[in-house]
């Protein structure tokens, strides 16, 4: 269950409490690393392209927002008050103004935060939940955060070469696992939110290869690999090589867990070569595009079972 609260604090605000399965300097780390910010920050549906990020009082963040429609919003901030790993306050420079002050409380394993944006005016607050639908924007920014921070998306260890994502879907586990191993279907979710699928093709047994080529303007990438183990509808086991290291092999173990009442936990464990390799991996994007991937799963099983 989601511990999250959203009301308006005053006519003027818009304030939002949840708890966070994770502790408080990794919550705070999210919020202020710009190599992390970047996987969760926006509705769902949107990227963001970090500029700048001087996480200190008078210092700036710029960054663009890119919706699914192709639109793209600059945001220019400014902090207020950096005080690590409570509060963070900042306001927006760009129209329309308003403050945002964020408090994150320790709860030993978990974190309590709470966003408070206020805004010059009642009238103006109205305006921005009309016209861009603030407060749902603001629920579905932080539904990302909690799907980033700790163990339900990934465990990295600086001892271990590995990332590890885990989520769960309100699915069936036969249609989780039929969704990674259906090209038709893979087609549909298995790219980050910039490149589209331009063909999907698996062989999901044994000794079989996959290979999936994507696209983003002009530009082609290739992902492939071959199949190590497929117990339907419990694990795939199989190696993953980009087209831009040809030369590094990782390996990926994905696992379906039934739940019950129609619910599905996914783990899906990225081993590479070396810890150097991850963090590169990790450079490159693979956490965020891991996080985009997965919501754009979520919408095509949600799809799927309301149809059923």
């Amino acid at each position: 269950m989601i511990d999250q609260h959203v009301r308006p604090a005053a006519p003027n605000e818009i304030w939002m409490q949840r708890s966070f399965e994770a502790p408080r300097a990794l919550v705070y780390r999210m919020w202020t690393d710009p190599d992390r910010i970047e996987w969760w920050w926006g509705p769902k549906g949107f990227s963001t392209t970090i500029h700048e990020m001087d996480v200190r009082p008078g210092g700036r963040w710029r960054f663009v927002m890119h919706g699914p429609d192709g639109t793209d919003y600059d945001n220019d901030i400014e902090y207020l008050v950096v005080d690590e790993p409570n509060a963070l306050s900042y306001r927006h420079v760009t129209p329309p103004p308003f403050r945002t002050d964020v408090h994150f409380t320790d709860q030993g394993s978990k974190t309590l935060l709470s966003v408070r944006m206020t805004f010059d005016s009642a009238e103006l607050r109205e305006r921005v939940e009309r016209e861009v639908g603030a407060s749902q924007g603001l629920t579905q920014t932080l539904a990302r955060l909690a799907a980033g921070a700790g163990d339900r998306l990934m465990n990295v260890r600086d001892d271990i070469p590995t990332i590890v994502m885990v989520r769960e879907f309100e699915a069936p586990r036969e249609l989780v696992f039929k969704a990674h191993i259906d090209p038709e279907m893979m087609q549909q979710w298995w790219a980050p939110y910039h490149l589209s699928n331009e063909s999907v093709e698996l062989e999901p047994r044994a000794g079989g290869t996959w290979c999936v080529i994507q696209r983003s303007g002009d530009t082609r990438h290739r992902f492939s690999g071959e199949y190590k183990e497929v117990v339907p509808p419990e694990r795939i086991l199989s190696t993953f090589v980009w087209g831009g290291e040809p030369d590094l092999v990782a390996e990926v173990t994905t696992t379906f867990e039934d739940l019950g009442s129609g619910r599905t936990r996914l783990t899906s464990t990225t081993t590479l070569p070396s810890v150097a390799a991850r963090n590169e991996w990790m450079k490159h994007g693979a956490i965020g595009g891991g996080l985009q991937v997965y919501e754009r799963l979520e919408s095509l099983l949600s799809s799927q079972t309301r149809s059923t």
